[in-house]
């Protein structure tokens, strides 16, 4: 599975937003079947349907959330903590990245 989708399913779980996962083989190019590219033709992973809408892009899709969905926010109220938490989150992208290259 992709950084990106994992960084959206978090975000969705961090949210508790009920959802459903298709889960996208892509050695068999799964994203870039015909079924796939008609509802989503920039064969793009993850991708959120919301309301009959298209979104992709996993920093837009979390972006989307926090504001669909303001209950549960994913960040501290206070600047401190929210800077702890980005550090984290880019240290954990970070280590992610070079796993998934290296």
């Amino acid at each position: 599975m992709s950084t990106c989708a994992q960084k959206v399913r978090f975000t969705l779980h961090e949210k508790q937003l009920d959802w459903d996962s298709v889960v996208l083989n892509f050695r068999q190019g799964d994203q870039f079947k015909p079924e796939y590219l008609q509802i989503n033709p920039k064969d793009l992973v993850p991708m959120l349907v919301h309301d009959d809408n298209i979104i992709t892009e996993s920093n837009i899709i979390i972006e989307y959330l926090k504001e669909a969905f303001p209950q549960q926010p994913l960040l501290p109220e206070d600047p401190l903590s929210r800077a702890k938490v980005r550090s984290w989150i880019k240290n954990w992208m970070t280590a992610c990245i070079l796993k998934w290259w290296y």
